[in-house]
């Protein structure tokens, strides 16, 4: 997830996760003055385009490695930690605000099913701790947490599909990737009738980590593309976002480089790639507690604008006191 100096791709990955936080902002808060947000608040569009950026990065930090171990290393101190720690802090001080009393919940299994489960990346299991957000809208802890595991796989195979590109082509195995991936969603919904919660997960989603390869083999080219299509994309997207979704991903996928790679960088964009991890992982807990206390309701974005000022500090604060001192920069 390190990104370089010469592009705005942290810019690109901060506004993702602004429109995840601003998506669940909505729903878990039931706000309805906000509402002229919600056509732009596509959630599950901005996390597909995460995961598009990851095949993106993990080719270029793959090849900067110096092995197979090293990457492993550097993934696992540049996402775990982070992780781990908003997973626990979760579990610990929501025992603050649990309808139970501090003995019962710590000793209930639930509490302890979540902390090992959510710990291994299988928020699935037990997406929920005893009596915290029982009369909230949806009673989740971290509802974003299951883009992890998605992520966490797509690494694992890095070095196979890094060994299947050096041995059969950078093109044809992005390209299967792709109709593996698509055929695989295709099959689920056409002749098993559905089943949209396993399309959302491996091998679904992989076309988006494969489109993310073939933007990293063309960067060169996107960057020489006129910045008048970029332009053009970006009216279209205005006019166009609510209408036809296949055209909205395209014209999507077309801004993430084109803001990226297109516009002159700036230093911003560093501190806004390096908090939008921690912002991704901790705002949903956040949203949580403040409907939990009434602190999240219709008054004319107030509480938005207090709930997103509090998630810009605890991201800041578990990216300079957490993920950057575990980081392995070179290895």
């Amino acid at each position: 997830m390190e990104e370089s100096k010469r592009n705005n791709l942290g810019i690109v990955r901060f506004i993702l996760a602004l429109v995840v936080f601003v998506a669940h902002f909505l729903e878990l808060g039931q706000i309805t003055d906000l509402a002229f947000l919600r056509p732009w608040a596509k959630s599950f569009l901005a996390v597909q385009l995460f995961f598009m950026l990851s095949g993106y990065f993990s080719v270029s930090s793959f090849e900067k490695s110096k092995g197979t171990t090293a990457f492993y290393m550097k993934r696992f101190f540049r996402i775990y930690p982070a992780y781990f720690f908003v997973v626990f802090i979760s579990f610990l001080l929501l025992s603050l605000i649990s309808t139970l009393d501090l003995t019962s919940y710590f000793s209930s299994s639930a509490t302890w099913k979540y902390l090992g489960a959510n710990l291994l990346f299988a928020n699935f299991l037990a997406p929920v701790l005893p009596g915290v957000f029982d009369h909230n809208h949806l009673p989740y802890i971290n509802g974003s947490l299951w883009t992890l595991k998605i992520e966490v796989a797509y690494f694992l195979f890095v070095p196979v599909i890094f060994f299947a590109r050096k041995h059969i082509g950078k093109w044809p195995v992005s390209v299967g990737l792709i109709v593996i991936s698509l055929l695989y969603a295709f099959l689920l919904e056409k002749v098993f009738l559905g089943h949209g919660i396993w399309i959302k997960q491996l091998p679904g989603q992989l076309h988006w980590f494969a489109f993310g390869l073939m933007a990293f083999d063309l960067r060169d080219k996107i960057f020489r593309i006129n910045s008048w299509v970029y332009f053009a994309a970006l009216i279209a997207l205005c006019v166009l976002h609510y209408w036809w979704t296949p055209l909205l991903f395209v014209i999507a996928i077309a801004l993430v480089f084109g803001i990226g790679l297109k516009l002159p960088s700036y230093k911003i964009s560093n501190w806004m790639g390096n908090v939008s991890y921690s912002f991704y992982l901790i705002h949903f807990p956040v949203i949580q507690v403040g409907v939990a206390l009434g602190l999240i309701v219709n008054n004319n974005g107030l509480s938005f604008l207090g709930c997103l000022i509090v998630i810009l500090a605890l991201s800041s604060f578990i990216y300079r006191c957490v993920e950057r001192p575990l980081m392995i920069k070179k290895q």
